[in-house]
């Protein structure tokens, strides 16, 4: 468990200063349609990271 020196409301009130470049909203509708369009599933393969409270998959995306 992550420990902060903020109290819950404080960080959920946290807004910081983003420098979004103009097209962001547009790169990611164009990169999510292409990803689309490519069809497929993507492919769950199980990994031995010896943790015993995580179950860890490597993910492939076509």
């Amino acid at each position: 468990m992550p420990l902060t020196d903020l109290t819950l409301a404080q960080c959920l009130a946290l807004r910081p200063d983003l420098d979004e470049p103009a097209d962001l909203d547009a790169f990611w509708e164009q990169t999510l349609g292409e990803a689309r369009d490519a069809g497929g599933a993507p492919a769950f393969t199980p990994v031995d990271t010896g943790l015993t409270e995580v179950v860890t998959h490597d993910v492939t995306v076509p």
